[in-house]
């Protein structure tokens, strides 16, 4: 019979083993009949994973109780990718999720541990570090030689240590750990503290590309580019926003919920009573469209490329995120999405400012689009180019584009750098 887990504490669950004639079904393998957002209906499907239920069926969803329920069962052990495994369960309290450890109840040492964390556009999502090959280090402890990070069922990471590289317990010197005078440390915060424990894992991915995303990332510098067309900076990720007879089009729903809320609080004190109509994301990378669901929430519509239709789809209908939540969470708001063609262009029409969505068909993502601001002849770019950068083969690409489609460009406006002249951005061409 299966163990009933109430943490915390440590609980011990016996498999036989060894040849019978009779082999028992595994208790960690279970059958689930219900209803979900998608998927085949025909057949049953084997997961080993909720990154596979995700994946498939279509994630948590307030009106699907089966998929919380495939969730618990994957936070509380229940697997196949532990091969049929028996391990001691240690689980800890956390202020974000319980964190259980899965100790080899053989050997006594670590194999897995497994937790919750929020990510901008997945929402919560399980977290599993793997590790194996445990080896002498020295002074009688042991180390994994080989760990690996999991992430909704995703591998991020995985480390190889080899032997004799390892040292156990070494002298450091104190001064390695002080922070140098010259460093201008901001004062702890409390509340973004708590952020961080909750989005560890997606500030690392950052970090691990040379990135930092961390802080409130809520500082606005505006600047103007043209009538009623103002570049949001203050943070290495730039919206544009675009005053039109309508209302507000904000370009590159950029980082998560607390810039986008900033960017709405600028709205409001700038163009008091306007609503923003549309949002719109050049890509689906998470630093430039993992704030787009607050603007969702207040009715804009979310301008995308067709290919990411399905992906944001999935975004837009995770209403029960409880590590972070945001406006979205927990509402019944339809979320709106207008595709731009692979073979065309999305037109924004407005008598004051018509707004143009084109397709950019480059490597860095197969949903890269660019935007064009008509009146004022401003186009906004994200990744690819970023003005202030040499233009290299990513600015002779936008050019291109740009003279494929007629468009009558002044201003090139960046998600990263700030804003060139057309001619300038010629002449950084012509020069290589």
């Amino acid at each position: 019979m299966p163990v009933a887990v109430s943490y915390p504490g440590v609980y011990v669950e016996e498999i036989p083993s060894g040849v019978r004639t009779i082999t028992g079904v595994g208790t960690s393998v279970t059958a689930f009949i219900g209803k979900a957002l998608r998927g085949p209906t025909t057949e049953p499907i084997t997961i080993t994973s909720f990154g596979d239920y995700e994946r498939i069926f279509g994630g948590l969803h307030r009106d699907f109780t089966l998929s919380y329920a495939v969730r618990d069962f994957f936070l509380n052990g229940g697997t196949q990718a532990i091969n049929g495994h028996r391990f001691r369960v240690l689980v800890l309290r956390h202020a974000v999720a319980p964190v259980r450890l899965f100790i080899n109840p053989t050997t006594g040492r670590l194999a897995r541990l497994r937790t919750m964390q929020h990510d901008y556009l997945r929402r919560d999502v399980m977290v599993e570090v793997r590790y194996a090959r445990w080896s002498p280090a020295g002074a009688g402890l042991r180390f994994p030689r080989t760990v690996a990070l999991w992430s909704d069922g995703q591998r991020l990471h995985r480390e190889l240590r080899p032997a004799g590289q390892l040292a156990a317990n070494p002298r450091l010197r104190a001064a390695a750990f002080r922070i140098p005078a010259s460093v201008k440390a901001p004062r702890f915060g409390a509340r973004l503290s708590m952020i961080g424990q909750k989005t560890s894992e997606w500030l690392m991915s950052f970090v691990n590309l040379g990135f930092i995303k961390d802080g409130g990332q809520t500082t606005i510098d505006p600047q103007r580019v043209a009538r009623g067309v103002i570049l949001l900076g203050g943070v290495a990720n730039n919206s544009l926003v675009v005053r039109r007879s309508d209302g507000v089009v904000v370009v590159e729903g950029a980082l998560h919920d607390m810039r986008a809320e900033a960017v709405l609080a600028y709205i409001d004190k700038k163009f008091p009573g306007e609503k923003v109509t549309h949002v719109i994301t050049t890509h689906h990378h998470s630093d430039h469209s993992g704030g787009m669901r607050p603007y969702v929430a207040l009715g804009a519509r979310a301008v995308l490329h067709e290919a990411a239709v399905p992906f944001f789809e999935r975004v837009f209908s995770e209403r029960d995120s409880t590590i972070l939540p945001d406006r979205l969470d927990r509402t019944d708001r339809k979320a709106r999405i207008l595709a731009v063609p692979a073979d065309g262009s999305r037109l924004l029409a407005d008598a004051e400012q018509p707004v143009e969505v084109f397709p950019f068909a480059v490597p860095h993502s197969v949903d890269m689009t660019v935007t064009f601001v008509h009146r004022g002849g401003v186009l906004f770019v994200s990744d690819v180019y970023s003005p202030g950068t040499p233009p290299g083969e990513g600015g002779q690409a936008l050019d291109d584009l740009i003279r494929a489609n007629g468009l009558d460009v002044q201003w090139i406006a960046g998600g990263h750098g700030g804003v060139i002249s057309y001619a300038d951005f010629q002449a950084a061409l012509a020069a290589g």
